[in-house]
């Protein structure tokens, strides 16, 4: 899960199915479907099909394209949960996102 508190987000389907899960539940969305997350909104989303899915990201106002580019270079393949947790954050604080660690697999723990 993720917020922006800088910017609106949306996503138009264009193929596939993706499932979006949120603090109000969930939606599985397939094409022609456009989803509008409101700054501050805790959010994700995931592929939970084996075929693939494309879709367009719209940010309002611009700015977090730099997050993109810097997460693109971070080489997490074998890092641990929290590290890249970690990493994840301190490269969105600079773009006003924070990532948040996956609730079902720390309930519990």
């Amino acid at each position: 899960m993720h917020v922006q508190t800088r910017e609106e987000e949306a996503f138009d389907i264009l193929e596939g199915r993706l499932t979006f899960y949120g603090d109000g539940g969930e939606i599985l969305a397939g094409p022609g479907i456009y989803l509008k997350i409101p700054m501050g909104a805790r959010h994700r989303f995931r592929n939970n099909t084996d075929g693939r899915a494309r879709m367009l990201f719209f940010f309002a106002p611009a700015g977090i394209e730099g997050l993109f580019d810097e997460l693109s270079n971070l080489d997490l393949q074998d890092a641990a949960p929290e590290a890249v947790l970690g990493a994840l954050n301190a490269v969105g604080a600079k773009y006003g996102v924070q990532h948040f660690a996956d609730e079902r697999r720390t309930a519990g723990s």
